[in-house]
């Protein structure tokens, strides 16, 4: 019964968040994803969309942060990093059917599809 109920609370707040809100989580190049979530853990609720991409620069990735409009609430440096990986994503889609499946989604969708947490192995978000 209880798990029943936290489980329909998650879904409730879930449907509260904004559809283009996520936490982005930046990881240096030296550096894992999976360092980088056990590092930032503590930001994460079950209800997050939670993106995770390697920073592409030498110098010190940004600070993770909730975006409420991602990704047009970035910064320019942070949306040309995110660009890049979109790139190197589509890059790798080499099949025009899943092309023309994700040219459906919204932006915020796409983006999350790209960059969601919950890819990484041993890491389940749910939503």
């Amino acid at each position: 019964m209880i798990r029943n109920l936290q489980s329909r609370i998650i879904k409730l707040e879930g449907r509260a968040r904004p559809a283009g809100e996520m936490l982005l989580i930046w990881y240096a190049p030296d550096d894992t994803a999976e360092a980088a979530l056990e590092r930032h853990r503590h930001l994460v609720n079950p209800i997050d969309r939670v993106a995770i991409a390697r920073w592409p620069y030498a110098d010190e990735p940004p600070a993770p942060a909730r975006h409420r409009n991602f990704p047009p609430a970035t910064s320019e440096r942070e949306h040309a990093a995110l660009d890049r990986l979109l790139q190197e994503a589509a890059r790798q889609t080499a099949d025009q059917a899943d092309n023309k499946r994700l040219s459906e989604w919204s932006d915020a969708d796409l983006w999350y599809e790209v960059l969601r947490m919950d890819r990484r192995a041993g890491y389940e978000i749910r939503h």
